[in-house]
């Protein structure tokens, strides 16, 4: 089994869905954004002084016109990703590794790009 470096809060980050991936109702167009973004990590365990991360979730909204006129933000969209590591663990929970990433139907995304030292399958 290949091991991947843990991440630390500023491994994780988030990427908006296209505008042609528009919310139900909506027309395409618009743009989503994103409105929260929350890193939870272990203060336990340190990469580089850094708290590793177990669990992300974002929150994202989609604004453009329905029906061609009038203009309107969509519900909120959520994405949570929490850990793959199977080696470590922290505070009880499987720690975000990188190449991890969930997305929601329209493409919003929550993803990991970790490089360092600590690693774990």
């Amino acid at each position: 089994m290949t091991t991947k470096s843990i991440a630390v809060e500023a491994d994780v980050a988030t990427e908006t869905a296209t505008p042609d991936s528009p919310a139900s109702g909506f027309d395409p167009g618009g743009s989503w954004s994103q409105i929260s973004f929350v890193v939870e990590t272990c203060d336990v365990l340190t990469v580089g002084g850094a708290a590793v991360a177990w669990k992300a979730s974002a929150t994202f909204a989609y604004t453009g016109t329905q029906g061609g006129t009038s203009t309107a933000t969509s519900p909120p969209s959520s994405v949570s990703l929490t850990g793959s590591s199977s080696g470590l663990i922290g505070e009880g929970q499987p720690l975000l590794r990188d190449g991890d990433s969930a997305k929601d139907s329209f493409g919003n995304k929550i993803k990991v790009s970790a490089s360092g030292p600590l690693r774990s399958d």
